[in-house]
């Protein structure tokens, strides 16, 4: 197995990462998941741009314009700076994308008005084409934000391919940032590391509960880096036409050492972590 040098060194975590990795804090102590007035961050920041920007406001907009000349109104200020602005929205409402027959959280950005609705991907915005067995179904996802949940074990998802063939037509292969995976998906996450160099990883999740679970957060349940014990455990994956073994403990590292094999960017940080009912 190849090893790392000294001269590849950890990708530093990008604010979108730190985001991500907040996710997995209890709700209680993320700093930005909820608004003084119970709604979500989220929810709340979608509430004030819309209400400055959606074309219902504009009449109020040119009201505010005589009472007070310093006031201007969002949409006539240069796209520039209008841009500007919504990729730093976009920035802070990170998601959790699947590429499996389940629902996808909205996308904050296309619920501001219908011109944004129908514009998204001149905001980064890629539509993967999932195939499934009932056609076609678009998933929406922003390649410099959105953290893609890899579940090629999925039980309605025909085959691994499936997922690789839509993630290559829709150009976003080589862009991904943020990826999470289920620990027993081992196998075929390495398969896809041999065949794709993902040259822009930053930060790779691995969800020891195997379940497809990272995209919930319960109020009864916390995330937490897996302990001595399990990470002491040992787990088979395939390695060719051979089955290896290797203690979970390890896995963070394998991965590294086969993501260098194909890439010759900075390493992305990995994470192995458990879901644990709260006491």
């Amino acid at each position: 197995m190849a090893a790392m040098t000294n001269a590849q060194t950890l990708v530093p975590l990008s604010e979108c990462a730190r985001r991500h990795l907040e996710f997995l804090e209890p709700r209680d102590v993320r700093s930005s998941a909820v608004s003084r007035d119970g709604g979500s961050f989220e929810q709340a920041t979608v509430a004030r741009v819309a209400s400055s920007s959606s074309s219902s406001s504009l009449k109020d907009q040119d009201a505010d314009d005589e009472t007070n000349p310093s006031f201007i109104p969002f949409e006539r200020l240069p796209t520039e700076l209008k841009n500007q602005i919504w990729k730093f929205f976009i920035q802070q409402t990170p998601r959790i994308v699947r590429l499996a027959p389940h629902s996808n959280p909205p996308v904050p950005l296309r619920q501001i008005n219908s011109k944004l609705r129908d514009e998204y991907e001149d905001h980064g915005f890629v539509t993967i084409k999932q195939k499934r067995t009932n056609g076609l179904v678009d998933i929406i996802f922003h390649p410099d934000v959105d953290l893609l949940y890899y579940l090629p074990s999925g039980p309605y998802l025909n085959a691994l391919g499936n997922i690789e063939n839509a993630l290559v037509a829709s150009g976003v292969m080589d862009r991904i940032k943020f990826l999470a995976f289920d620990v027993f998906d081992t196998s075929p996450i390495l398969a896809l590391l041999k065949n794709h160099a993902l040259s822009a990883l930053e930060l790779v999740i691995v969800n020891f509960s195997d379940d497809g679970s990272l995209h919930r957060q319960q109020s009864k349940t916390t995330w937490h880096p897996i302990g001595q014990m399990k990470a002491s455990w040992s787990m088979f994956y395939d390695e060719g036409e051979e089955m290896k073994s290797i203690r979970l403990g390890d896995l963070p590292k394998l991965f590294q050492e086969e993501y260098v094999k194909n890439s010759g960017r900075s390493i992305p940080q990995v994470v192995m972590v458990e879901r644990k009912r709260a006491t």
